[in-house]
């Protein structure tokens, strides 16, 4: 029975697997999709896991590193700029932060040194798989970094069902916009234009009045 219970364990893994790699594929064409849309006027510029940290270098020793590190495409952010990626920022140029959140449980959970995966309050299945995305901009120049500096310097803006301008720094004069999706309903046909829409409406409100 052990033998039997540990074969169809390891056959859950191949799957699970195969369709991460599907699954990721599918998003990152959806995040190319949008971000290449010429009404956004988008350049990619990084990428990085929100909840873990990347996978170590070849010469660390990953068996003394975190196990929920080697799986970075569940939890990962990224940048795009309507502007210089060079200081200093001026009023006008924004960027957008795509966040994928695979699993809300996993997100919300207070990490510990030895969590399993099955100690989690909420189950896999009453949570949730969204996309969270924040518009940034300032309202004054700026010769700052844009991510270690605007983007790492101000807390996460609150997703909000209709476009809001949020002051997430009142010295900086940085604001925000925030919404989200379920993952589940941008697997539709007109899933790009309807993600590229609300970026646009997001967009316009946290940009300074000319």
């Amino acid at each position: 029975m052990d033998n039997i219970a540990n074969h169809n364990l390891f056959k859950q893994v191949r799957i699970a697997h195969r369709l991460l790699a599907s699954y990721y594929s599918r998003v990152h064409q959806l995040i190319k999709d949008v971000s290449s849309d010429e009404r956004l006027g988008l350049e990619f510029f990084i990428w990085g896991p929100t909840k873990f940290n990347r996978p170590c270098q070849r010469g660390t020793n990953v068996l003394e590193r975190w196990s929920w590190d080697l799986l970075p495409g569940g939890f990962t952010q990224y940048l795009f700029l309507n502007g210089s990626e060079k200081k200093p920022q001026q009023p006008g140029e924004w960027m957008l932060a795509i966040c994928v959140i695979s699993d809300t449980a996993v997100f919300d959970e207070e990490m510990k040194e030895n969590l399993d995966a099955d100690e989690f309050d909420v189950l896999a299945e009453d949570a949730h798989s969204v996309l969270r995305c924040y518009l940034v901009a300032p309202h004054k120049e700026l010769n700052l970094y844009w991510a270690d500096e605007i983007w790492d310097g101000i807390d996460w803006p609150k997703c909000t069902e209709s476009p809001e301008i949020q002051c997430m720094h009142d010295e900086r004069q940085v604001y925000a916009s925030a919404f989200e999706m379920p993952l589940e309903e941008l697997t539709a046909k007109d899933c790009v234009e309807t993600l590229v829409q609300k970026i646009i409406e997001y967009r316009d409100v946290v940009l300074p009045v000319k």
